[in-house]
């Protein structure tokens, strides 16, 4: 990854497939497949209203890489609606985001009801900031300044306070 022209010329993309499995109708029996991504871009670190998980939902939030098209560390936050059809990106030039947490509104706000929480890289200044984003609109709600760089990690969870007993403890699980 420290060689630009060989990062950006890579061939491999990861992506979103939505696998419909027919249990009635005229295809019951099959499973037809929907390629979601944008040709030449990446993607990875889903995630959804967990309130839908296991139900029909429509929106997923990722992150994407090589936004522009062009380059690999052009990386932006992504709604995708595929019901509407329907993409919102949050990006900034030379800030590099972590995995997307969608945080809901409350239980019975639309699917888009909440916030979508990351860490972010600020390359200039080389320190991280913690971004809240509006879940519906992607409109940027807060970005805090942190006073040092995270170390992005890959595949975390948020655990609301009220699962594990108190805010302190919920603290410590937060990964």
């Amino acid at each position: 990854l420290l060689n630009k022209t060989a990062r950006d010329a890579d061939p491999l993309r990861a992506g979103v497939r939505r696998l419909h499995l027919h249990l009635s109708g005229p295809a019951k029996g099959t499973t037809t497949v929907e390629d979601l991504i944008s040709p030449g871009r990446s993607l990875d670190f889903f995630n959804i209203n967990p309130a839908r998980r296991g139900l029909p939902h429509c929106i997923y939030y990722a992150k994407e890489w090589w936004h522009d098209d062009v380059n690999y560390a052009s990386m932006a936050i992504l709604k995708h609606d595929v019901c509407q059809g329907t993409k919102k990106y949050w990006n900034r030039v030379d800030t590099y985001p972590g995995e997307p947490f969608f945080i809901e509104g409350g239980p019975e706000g639309a699917e888009d009801s909440g916030v979508v929480v990351f860490a972010a890289l600020d390359g200039r200044s080389r320190r991280s900031l913690f971004v809240v984003l509006d879940a519906r609109t992607l409109e940027q709600l807060a970005a805090v300044r942190l006073p040092g760089h995270i170390p992005f990690t890959a595949h975390g969870n948020f655990i609301p306070a009220g699962v594990v007993g108190s805010a302190a403890n919920a603290q410590a699980v937060v990964v």
